[in-house]
């Protein structure tokens, strides 16, 4: 699927941003990184990219850090105050950094699929043991797909919003709990079980219960992010031994459902901003994070200051075994450079559908 590559100022566009006119000497290192880039971008090694991003990067918080404190104390003081040049300096490289770490987010996933995810990798041997939406929930991924050809939206990043899973799974639930009248063919569908449902059995109950009412919770629509969307909001990206979001900022996810990739790639439901369970009339799920394909696993997960504390398997739409939450503890660790073993406090396995809770990775392992 195509994605727009995020670009991050050159050097002459952020001289220009920067008073060019004046001295730049504390602003040297960012604009010789920058004339760097201009060669490096085009080159063939992902990795290298990554690399010189985070050159950008960390010049771009050692000018922040050393000016911001200038900028503070005259801020408090009663006789001088900081130049409109310097809070200008200040505010266009932290908009640099965070351009920088877009981009730096793009390029980790080029990187995990094109290189680390290659024939007789780690994350290649993880991948063939990977998990696909179960069930009914498959009926999602058939309609989003349908939806897409239809509209010849495969190369685009148009919002796909297909009909959701859970809303038909509830109602059905709903109905069977506390019978009401229905059409002769509405019954006959709803004394199946809702992963018998055929597509047009599936489809055709979603239209019957949208018709009648959303029910208790679940949307009738389903929200399947694409790539431009999942990058930008959802990716984490590991630095020294901690999770940041594509904006730049340490991640405080708190408790959130996240899926991992085939190619090992952390997603996280709304990572960087705050958010409701519905968006644009449409529900957030799990396979909202990879619009309904293949993970390594799903479930949820807690963050803070950048460090799991909390994962498990519970995802009622791919319905990982232990063996898969193991594979992405691995890959978190090895993939990631996490230190899980000592910030994870809890590990949930719901697979063999009791409840197992594990106070650490390695209880969970053994």
């Amino acid at each position: 699927m195509a994605a727009n590559t995020p670009e991050i100022w050159t050097y002459d566009q952020f001289k220009t941003e920067t008073n060019p006119k004046d001295v730049r000497k504390a602003l040297a290192a960012i604009d010789q990184y920058l004339k760097d880039w201009g060669v490096i971008k085009n080159g063939p090694s992902t990795e290298g990219k990554i690399l010189h991003l985070r050159k950008i990067s960390n010049a771009c918080i050692d000018y922040v850090t050393s000016k911001q404190a200038k900028a503070d104390k005259k801020a408090g003081s009663r006789f001088s105050k900081p130049s409109s040049r310097l809070v200008n300096r200040i505010a266009k490289a932290k908009q640099l950094a965070k351009q920088v770490f877009l981009r730096m987010t793009f390029e980790k996933y080029e990187y995990q699929k094109s290189v680390r995810s290659g024939p007789g990798t780690k994350m290649d041997a993880l991948a063939g043991e990977a998990t696909s939406v179960k069930g009914g929930y498959r009926n999602e991924r058939t309609n989003f797909v349908n939806t897409k050809a239809a509209g010849n939206l495969g190369g685009t990043q148009t919002a796909i919003n297909p009909q959701g899973g859970s809303f038909v799974h509830q109602r059905m639930e709903e109905h069977n709990a506390d019978p009401v009248a229905a059409p002769p063919n509405i019954l006959a569908m709803l004394a199946k079980s809702f992963d018998a449902l055929t597509l047009q059995e599936f489809n055709d109950l979603q239209a019957h219960f949208s018709a009648g009412g959303q029910g208790l919770g679940a949307l009738p629509n389903v929200h399947y992010a694409r790539k431009d969307e999942r990058l930008r909001e959802m990716m984490l990206v590991p630095l020294d031994g901690l999770l940041y979001t594509s904006d730049g900022n340490i991640c405080n996810a708190g408790w959130n459902g996240y899926a991992m990739d085939l190619y090992g790639n952390l997603l996280v439901a709304k990572a960087n901003k705050s958010w409701n369970h519905g968006v644009s009339g449409a529900q957030f799920n799990h396979s909202t994070l990879t619009a309904g394909l293949d993970v390594v696993c799903a479930g949820e997960i807690k963050i803070a200051k950048g460090l799991v504390e909390y994962i498990s398997n519970e995802s009622g739409h791919y319905k990982p075994s232990a063996k898969q939450l193991a594979n992405c503890i691995f890959a978190l660790v090895e993939e990631y450079s996490l230190p899980m073993l000592d910030s994870v406090k809890d590990v949930v396995d719901v697979s063999s559908g009791n409840k197992l809770e594990f106070k650490g990775v390695l209880p969970f392992l053994a």
